[in-house]
């Protein structure tokens, strides 16, 4: 009888029930890792290919993957798109002062309504000649959105 009593106080402080078989105790299943989203094609963070066609004429046309990232026209207006909209910028300098030899770099903050990004430009080879009206960048664009480099030219 002791022993059956002992047994009982044994098997009670560690759960489990005299003489009666015990099936291991039921564990929840671990919910599933939540998926990462996505990255959005085109798209850098917020920054994303522009939706309209902003410039008409002579300006600055510049891309990744044949789509069209940042545009500024012969007034110095730019537009970038931020969050899926187009939005206007302007150099915070009054005006854009883009390298004007080849290899050589500039950088400058442009801003719009709730957007600040700051420019490089670097001159790159391109067209030669006196029939080349246009002369060709690589940009690359960083603000608190992502960054992104990006090849064209400013023209007519």
């Amino acid at each position: 009888m002791w022993k059956t009593e002992m047994c009982g106080v044994v098997l009670l402080v560690l759960g489990l029930a005299c003489g009666a078989p015990t099936a291991p105790p039921e564990v929840p299943p671990a919910p599933a890792p939540e998926a990462a989203k996505p990255a959005k094609a085109g798209r850098h963070g917020d920054l994303g290919a522009l939706k309209g066609q902003h410039v008409d004429g002579c300006g600055c046309g510049l891309q990744k993957n044949g789509e069209t990232w940042f545009q500024v026209d012969i007034e110095e207006n730019g537009w970038l798109n931020v969050a899926g909209e187009d939005v206007a910028v302007h150099p915070a300098a009054g005006a854009s002062r883009r390298p004007s030899a080849l290899g050589e770099s500039t950088t400058e903050t442009w801003s719009g309504d709730g957007v600040q990004a700051e420019v490089t430009w670097t001159q790159i080879p391109g067209c030669e000649g006196e029939e080349c009206e246009s002369v060709s960048y690589d940009v690359k664009i960083t603000s608190d959105d992502g960054a992104v480099k990006l090849t064209g030219a400013c023209g007519c």
